[in-house]
């Protein structure tokens, strides 16, 4: 993943951590999906006011690689991008890097609109397809 559309940056806090000192590894989901409300912030779409307004919008996979430790207190950058757009779904990517621009660990989301009530799969809404079609790199 490179010449990402949008960063997100964060430093390793104490409740990010484990006994270790690293990162807890649901913590790293948690900072992905940070970056991805930030990124969904920065087009101007909520994503309190996306549900409000429509589509539930569920994670139905996520998966993540660590690559090299991430210990407390380290400034860290997630870089973001949409990696796949599909009629009712989108998988993001997250690269974790330090300040060094070292890749630290991987993430990789999908999310599905799903109708409010019955949890049926529809149409992305419109301005949530395009701000993810801004996030490809081509």
């Amino acid at each position: 993943m490179t010449d990402s559309l949008f960063e997100y940056g964060f430093t390793l806090r104490l409740h990010d951590t484990d006994a270790a000192g690293v990162i807890y590894f649901a913590r790293l989901m948690q900072r992905a999906h940070e970056a991805y409300e930030a990124f969904l912030d920065a087009n101007g779409l909520p994503l309190a006011d996306l549900i409000a307004q429509g589509p539930a919008l569920p994670l139905v996979h996520a998966e993540a690689d660590f690559l090299a430790p991430i210990r407390l207190g380290q400034a860290l950058r997630v870089r973001l991008q949409a990696a796949e757009i599909g009629r009712s779904s989108f998988t993001l990517e997250y690269l974790f890097v330090d300040l060094q621009d070292r890749p630290l660990a991987r993430a990789r989301t999908v999310h599905v609109a799903l109708a409010a009530g019955n949890g049926t799969p529809i149409d992305l809404p419109q301005a949530l397809r395009t701000a993810l079609d801004g996030a490809v790199i081509r």
